[in-house]
């Protein structure tokens, strides 16, 4: 018996061709110069006022036309070509968090924007020592100025203040610890606290919550959560789910119908907390390496890098992150990478700054349709 196929509806996607190839090109040359061997990690740009997937890259990827020609060798390759990292990969976000803990420290009052603590390179909390980077001494620091300078001890100090429920309660707000809303597979994510503990089998402590403040501890989030986190910071408190589908065209009768935006959730959270943090985070993009990486960005940027330290082969290394939106005044677009082995945030930045320049150079009401129903090459 033979059943003529039946063509199905075309669905239209929010990512758009050029800049998702240009991803994908950016991104494999910076995990390649990083590692021919090992080098791994994902990049993600969304539109701040809709929630709308311009671009998703992971690395290392596959050839989908070859994909079942190749399966056999892409199940078993050790890089896992096959997983992919911007959806399924969660990694502890490093000092990516410490947006989340100004605006919760602020909102609460445990600070305000002249509150500045100490930094000695070192903080005792009781009988343990905590670090600041590399044990460097930043001296008196407000909450902008630690936010430029990503110190630890402003932080571990915002945290003792607030506790684990407080600054959970925040993060949930920005969504991290939980799915975005895209319509492929994508993991959930950790938010530390007592629950992540239990499920380890371990009893929280307080020095648990000081390492939480830092991003650290049990914290495990996707590129996709901290793409929708920093557009979140943005855009000043509007959550969206985030899509990959944009309309649905009906075939047998041409109509369009589109998505649409959902919003997910409205943060309670004051215009002058966000301006703080968008102060603190343009002047990440100010200083030093950032300042002449993206230069040539065409916009201003805002940002925070992160790191965070894992063991591979035995070794001890460090992931990288990077969380950026742009343009600074009335942001459009964020971008979120992280690339494992990175050393640091700031090693990826070459590769927010590429994307950065390539959608204001070509994001233009004169840009020509892009072909449908073809593969991305």
């Amino acid at each position: 018996v033979t059943k003529e196929p039946i063509q199905g509806n075309t669905v239209v996607l929010t990512i758009d061709r050029d800049l998702q190839r240009l991803a994908q090109q950016q991104l494999e040359a910076v995990c390649t110069e990083i590692s021919s061997t090992e080098g791994a990690g994902a990049v993600v740009v969304e539109d701040v006022n809709t929630g709308e997937i311009l671009a998703a890259a992971s690395y290392p990827t596959y050839d989908l036309q070859h994909y079942y020609d190749d399966y056999s060798s892409l199940a078993s390759n050790s890089r896992q070509p096959l997983f992919n990292r911007f959806a399924l990969g969660t990694y502890a976000p490093g000092s990516t968090f410490k947006p989340a803990m100004a605006c919760a420290a602020l909102e609460e009052g445990v600070i305000n924007e002249n509150t500045t603590f100490r930094c000695s390179g070192v903080w005792q909390y009781y009988d343990v020592t905590f670090q600041c980077l590399n044990r460097r001494a930043h001296g008196s620091e407000n909450v902008r100025e630690a936010l430029r300078d990503s110190c630890n001890v402003f932080f571990y100090n915002c945290a003792d203040r607030l506790g684990i429920t407080k600054m959970n309660e925040y993060a949930s707000m920005f969504g991290l610890g939980e799915q975005t809303g895209v319509e492929i597979n994508e993991a959930s994510g950790v938010l530390a606290g007592p629950a992540s503990a239990e499920r380890y089998n371990r009893t929280w402590q307080m020095g648990d919550t000081i390492q939480s403040g830092i991003g650290q501890s049990d914290n495990l989030f996707t590129p996709l959560q901290l793409a929708n986190y920093c557009a979140t910071i943005a855009n000043k408190g509007t959550r969206y789910e985030c899509h990959f589908v944009k309309s649905i065209i009906n075939t047998s009768s041409g109509s369009i119908e589109e998505t649409g935006t959902t919003v997910a959730e409205e943060l309670p959270i004051s215009d002058n907390t966000f301006n703080i943090v968008h102060e603190g985070m343009r002047m990440v993009a100010q200083q030093y390496t950032l300042s002449s990486i993206f230069r040539n960005s065409g916009v201003d940027v805002a940002c925070k890098t992160g790191t965070s330290q894992v063991i591979r082969n035995g070794e001890e290394a460090n992931n990288g992150f990077l969380i950026s939106f742009a343009p600074y005044e009335n942001p459009e677009i964020s971008i979120a990478s992280a690339i494992e082995l990175a050393g640091s945030g700031t090693s990826t930045a070459e590769l927010t700054s590429s994307i950065i320049e390539y959608y204001y150079s070509n994001n233009t009401d004169e840009k020509p349709a892009q072909s449908t129903g073809s593969l991305l090459e």
